[in-house]
């Protein structure tokens, strides 16, 4: 969001590029998300295709961030950007202290290791670090509660807790079943895409795509469908709405985005989610499952 401030390029349009970009490596042989879905697939017994699946969310994500960029900018004014420079500051003015920056550093080593080393907690770990470096730089430490985005940081809580209790009871994954069971197959695969979609924009994609894919399998051993096809298409449909402002990239564009964007950030990530759980499942079942092609 600093280099989008500092060359005159909307926030918003940062925001989206970035969850596009994410979107179309994130399901490659080595991402995160290619490895899950493999796994689920394999545990599944359902066919692999993990080149298929990488291209097509590959080349999708690409196009939505090409759409997404030329309507967005055909809405902007006319009028030139003006880019504001900065105020030239005194060498060393507001340079934080050197044992600061190497006690911050040592901070985010201690976070990695801890959470992927030895599964500790990555929000409990990541309070603590974070108070012993307010203890330690007392200094520091107004600023650094100010700046936190106390709304983002309240409206995600709310989002989230609600999603988890939905899946604690089961209701996602009810729905789910159920509509797995809908009359003709191709129907069947098309809601269950927009369902994961449409979870997806509050709720973790990697946590949708654990619960949604094994729910493939009957619709797959009807004959009508592909299993290969079908995954891809629900994978792209979960992942395309990542940019919404309830979900993690779009929280972060948000929460470091200038305060007087914020708003307008948020109705942009709010309105292309919408737009994306409804055209990324159509158009990810027409291509990849209707189609039969795959």
């Amino acid at each position: 969001m600093t280099v989008a401030a500092a060359h005159g390029v909307r926030s918003l349009v940062v925001a989206l590029m970035v969850g596009m970009g994410a979107t179309a490596g994130s399901f490659s042989p080595l991402g995160v998300f290619g490895i899950i879905v493999r796994r689920i697939q394999t545990d599944s017994g359902l066919p692999v295709d993990p080149l298929l699946l990488f291209l097509s969310t590959m080349v999708i994500g690409t196009a939505a961030a090409v759409l997404v960029g030329v309507l967005v900018r055909s809405t902007d004014d006319t009028s030139p950007t003006t880019v504001t420079e900065p105020a030239p500051t005194t060498p060393g003015a507001t340079r934080p202290p050197r044992s600061a920056v190497v006690a911050t550093l040592v901070g985010m080593a201690v976070l990695v290791v801890g959470a992927i080393g030895f599964g500790l907690d990555i929000g409990f770990l990541a309070l603590t670090i974070a108070l012993a470096l307010m203890l330690a730089h007392p200094d520091s430490a107004p600023g650094a509660v100010r700046d936190v985005s106390w709304g983002i940081v309240l409206l995600l809580a709310g989002i989230v807790t609600y999603v988890g209790v939905l899946q604690r009871n089961g209701t996602i994954a009810w729905v789910a079943d159920t509509v797995s069971t809908v009359q003709p197959a191709l129907l069947a695969a098309l809601l269950i895409c927009v369902i994961g979609a449409v979870v997806s924009a509050f709720a973790s994609t990697a946590g949708i795509l654990t619960a949604v894919v094994p729910l493939t399998v009957p619709l797959v051993a009807t004959g009508d469908l592909s299993a290969v096809g079908l995954v891809a298409a629900l994978a792209i449909s979960s992942s395309l709405v990542d940019v919404s402002p309830f979900s993690t990239c779009g929280a972060i564009a948000m929460a470091n985005a200038p305060e007087h964007e914020r708003e307008s950030i948020y109705r942009g990530l709010l309105v292309f989610a919408g737009a994306a759980a409804v055209a990324g499942p159509v158009v990810s079942w027409a291509v990849l499952v209707a189609t039969g092609w795959f």
